[in-house]
């Protein structure tokens, strides 16, 4: 029971980053070796993710934004 509980909040919190970098950033294998600079590469990687949720939160709240700004016209 234990192990099926770790394993289903594994499903929700780690793959879908993972899954995102490999499918929409084609991020599949490092280019550097040494536990630092993976650790330098992986940031880089999950900042870029990071980036791209946060553009995306900012032109949906615009888009919004002038939607109701233009209803009052």
């Amino acid at each position: 029971e234990e192990t099926g509980e770790i394993y289903g909040k594994r499903k929700i919190d780690v793959e879908p980053v993972f899954g995102f970098l490999k499918a929409n950033l084609s991020f599949t294998r490092m280019s550097v070796r040494g536990k630092s600079k993976v650790e330098n590469e992986l940031g880089f990687a999950f900042m870029e993710v990071n980036l791209r949720k946060y553009t995306a939160i900012t032109q949906n709240s615009c888009i919004y934004d002038n939607e109701k700004d233009s209803s009052y016209l």
